[in-house]
C-alpha cells in the first residue's frame, strides 16, 4: 500500500511540475542516454564556433527533441498549449542570477541547427531516420545562438545577443545575411530592432548582433514577447532561422524554413 501512494505521488509530481527551460538540458538518446562528456564537448562547440564533429552536434540536438516531444504527452504540458517545435535546437543553462528585488533569472543560450542532406534539402528532427549511420549523411550549413535571460515567474524576458554561423559544408556559398530582431511590450504594438545586412558572409565566422532594446519584455499577455531571426540568401534559395519567446510558445520556439 506504501508503495502504491509513493508511486502515485511520484506521478502526480511530474504531471503538475512547473515546466522550466531548465529541463531540456536533461536527455536521452533514442537508443542510449547521450553521454556527459560529449554533451558538454558539443555545449562548448556550439558556442565557441569549432565544432568538431557535425553527427555529434546533431545526435545532441535530435535527443532533446526526443525530450521535449515527450514533456509535450504530459497533461500538465498539454494544458501550457505549447506549439510543435521540431528544430534541431540545443538548449544550455549558463547560469541564474538574482535580482535586487529577489526574483531569479536564468540565463540560457539556445542554438538552432541548419541541416541540409546530400541533395541540399532541409532536413529537421521528425525528418531524421535514426538508424545506425544515418546521420553522417547530414550536413550543418549554418547555426545560429540566442543569448536569452528569462524570468519566468513574472513572465518576462530579454534577448542579449544572437549569433550566425556559417559552416559552408556544402558548395551552397551564401550571398548575404540579414540579421533582425523585434519586440512588443503591449498588446499588437510590435517594435522593430535594427537590421544587419552581411554581403559576402565568409564560413566559420559568428556574426554577432546585440539589440538596441534590452528592456525585460512580458510574455504573459497576448502576442506580447520578443523574436529574432537571421535570414540567409544564397543564390536562389533562402533560408530562415527564427527563434521567439511569446505568450503563445513561453518555452520559446525556434522556427526553420526554407524557401
Amino acid at each position: 500500500m506504501k508503495n502504491k501512494a509513493l508511486l502515485l505521488f511520484l506521478v502526480m509530481s511530474l504531471v503538475c511540475a512547473p515546466i522550466s527551460v531548465a529541463n531540456a538540458t536533461v536527455f536521452s538518446g533514442s537508443e542510449s542516454e547521450i553521454e556527459a562528456n560529449l554533451q558538454e564537448k558539443v555545449y562548448t562547440e556550439v558556442l565557441s564556433g569549432n565544432i568538431t564533429n557535425e553527427a555529434d552536434v546533431i545526435r545532441v540536438a535530435l535527443a532533446q527533441y526526443e525530450e521535449r516531444s515527450n514533456k509535450k504527452r504530459l497533461s500538465a504540458y498539454k494544458q501550457n498549449k505549447v506549439t510543435e517545435d521540431n528544430s534541431l535546437s540545443i538548449t544550455q543553462i549558463i547560469d541564474t542570477d538574482i535580482d535586487e528585488n529577489g526574483n531569479v533569472l536564468e540565463n540560457f543560450v539556445t542554438t538552432n541547427l541548419l541541416v541540409l542532406d546530400k541533395n541540399k534539402n532541409l532536413i529537421t528532427a521528425d525528418s531524421i531516420e535514426t538508424g545506425s549511420g544515418q546521420l553522417s549523411e547530414y550536413q550543418i550549413y549554418a547555426y545560429m545562438n540566442v543569448s536569452v535571460t528569462n524570468e519566468t515567474r513574472k513572465c518576462r524576458v530579454r534577448f542579449n545577443w544572437f549569433d550566425t554561423t556559417l559552416v559552408y559544408g556544402t558548395a551552397l556559398t551564401a550571398g548575404s545575411l540579414i540579421q533582425a530582431s523585434t519586440y512588443c511590450p503591449e498588446p499588437f504594438s510590435g517594435y522593430d530592432d535594427k537590421t544587419i545586412q552581411i554581403n559576402a558572409p565568409q564560413g566559420n565566422v559568428a556574426y554577432k548582433y546585440v539589440p538596441n532594446n534590452t528592456d525585460m519584455i512580458y510574455y504573459n499577455t497576448l502576442a506580447c514577447g520578443r523574436a529574432c531571426r537571421s535570414i540567409i540568401n544564397a543564390g536562389s534559395k533562402s533560408f530562415i532561422l527564427g527563434y521567439s519567446i511569446k505568450c503563445e510558445n513561453p518555452q520559446g520556439k525556434w522556427e526553420t524554413e526554407f524557401n
